[in-house]
């Protein structure tokens, strides 16, 4: 087992743990504020607020931090400290300024804002508030991802959990007092702010170099169509909100919101391994080293798709009782979309690593016109039938964006070396035997307590079934074991190898 393989290995547990880790605290987070909140449509404000929040700093950052993790990355192949300088420089002055820039927009527009998008302008106070958010959470960009570039998951893991944790229970403590919005917002300020200065003081070493230059002119020209895409993409996570909120009401929003943030923390799993090797890969590009890089590709479409799709089915099987117990029985109606949601997300791992291959290439163009062509068919679809289906109606709309956007990458894949379809397949097929099983034992012994029994039981379905395959080999179960103390390592060889759990 190679030492690199072990330390892509340690990075891809790294970003794991801390999506799981961030998982369990926004279940936390979005229970509480679900059920300490006074009205349904008081979810749908806050959703509001955060989508507004998204789309500004979607527009006024560029993506510039896609380049600065890019280029910083190659820096480090090439080993030139001077251009990794001028790389952070560029990314530096420019966040600065749209944060500054942004901000300004919050509190001078904030009754217009507050007319569109909560439907009166007398809550403009709360994007006064959300102004000081949005200065810190995009300033904090371009430490994070000079950390990001560097491999520093570690570091990444400890900001982002102290950074969610900040959010849970600064919420919760504000809702129990009686803040409402105002201290979910609070809570959002905080928690940026611990972001910002945590993320400073892990870079500090990173930033020693005093001179150097990189042309922003080439960190521009990479990250103008991911600009593009990403504005796209925001439209298509969000476009079903929009119609919901403006041809229903907020109360639908609120009643849609358990469904689509129960599946955004499921679906952060997706990426963790792919994540984790988007440096690596970019890295090895510089290098020319092309074999490797789609060896690794491989290798990470089939660990991530090992890792997620039965997560996906699983998450299907049982997404009435995990409305019921993660938001309240009045959230009842959103068991349904989350089931769509899952099933339609098991494409994502390779979704996500065909993303990685055309980011680390340069060939962004692909970013834009897969986002482009996704919002358009999920426009028409949303329109037509959100007004008649509504929630279940956007969770349809949404849930098949991802196939859009996976036909366009397909069309324009040059190199179909890099997805490990054999195990896609079967990883696919086993998870849907595993979901079966558990959603009739739902439909037999219903309690949204028992919730916790269903995933258990589920996981020992799945193994199970991995191992009767022999969907996992020795090199996989080597891999993992690599993540283990010595001592732990060797006597779960011994129990392996007695059972004769693996083939060869």
């Amino acid at each position: 087992m190679s030492k690199e393989k072990v330390r892509l290995a340690y990075s891809a547990l790294y970003l794991a743990l801390q999506g799981l880790i961030s998982s369990i605290l926004g279940i936390i987070y979005f229970a509480f504020i679900a059920r300490l909140l006074l009205e349904v449509s008081d979810l749908g404000k806050i959703v509001s607020i955060s989508i507004f929040s998204d789309l500004l700093v979607t527009l006024t950052t560029l993506s510039i931090s896609s380049a600065i993790t890019k280029y910083f990355s190659e820096s480090i192949g090439k080993g030139d400290k001077e251009e990794a300088y001028g790389i952070i420089a560029n990314g530096f002055k420019f966040l600065l300024l749209s944060s500054i820039l942004s901000s300004i927009v919050c509190i001078i527009f904030a009754k217009q804002i507050s007319l569109v998008f909560l439907k009166n302008s007398e809550d403009f106070f709360y994007f006064w508030l959300l102004s000081i958010h949005i200065f810190f959470i995009i300033l904090s960009q371009v430490f994070t991802s000079v950390i990001y570039a560097t491999q520093m998951f570690k570091e990444y893991f400890i900001i982002y959990t102290l950074s969610n944790s900040t959010k849970t229970f600064v919420s919760i403590i504000l809702l129990k007092i009686g803040f409402g919005v105002i201290g979910v917002i609070i809570a959002w300020i905080t928690s940026s702010f611990l972001l910002l200065v945590v993320s400073i003081i892990f870079s500090k070493n990173l930033l020693k170099i005093r001179k150097g230059y990189f042309p922003f002119k080439t960190m521009l020209k990479y990250s103008i169509p991911i600009y593009g895409s990403s504005i796209i993409s925001y439209f298509q996570s969000t476009i079903d909100k929009y119609i919901l909120l403006l041809l229903i009401d907020p109360e639908a929003l609120g009643l849609y919101a358990p469904a689509v943030t129960a599946m955004a923390y499921v679906a952060g799993f997706s990426g963790y391994i792919t994540s984790a090797i988007f440096p690596k890969i970019s890295e090895l590009f510089g290098k020319k080293d092309l074999i490797t890089m789609s060896k690794s590709l491989k290798e990470a479409s089939r660990y991530s798709s090992i890792i997620y799709i039965p997560l996906a089915f699983g998450l299907a099987a049982v997404a009435i009782p995990t409305i019921d117990l993660f938001a309240g029985s009045r959230y009842l109606e959103g068991g349904l979309p989350l089931m769509i949601l899952a099933l339609t997300s098991i494409i994502l791992p390779i979704n996500n690593t065909l993303g990685i291959y055309f980011a680390s290439i340069g060939n962004t163009k692909v970013f834009f016109i897969s986002s482009l062509f996704s919002l358009i068919m999920e426009s028409i679809l949303s329109l037509m039938i959100i007004p008649k289906l509504s929630i279940i109606g956007a969770a349809l709309s949404r849930g098949l964006s991802v196939f859009f956007s996976f036909i366009v990458f397909l069309i324009y894949l040059d190199n179909k070396k890099i997805i490990d379809w054999k195990t896609f397949s079967k990883i696919s097929f086993v998870s849907l035997l595993m979901s079966i099983v558990v959603y009739c034992l739902t439909l037999i012994i219903y309690s949204k307590y028992f919730l916790p029994i269903y995933i258990m039981i589920g996981g020992i379905i799945y193994i199970i079934l991995i191992l009767k395959f022999r969907i996992i080999n020795k090199n996989d179960i080597e891999l993992i074991l690599s993540l283990f103390p010595e001592k732990i390592r060797n006597k779960l060889k011994i129990i392996i190898h007695r059972f004769s759990l693996l083939s060869s």
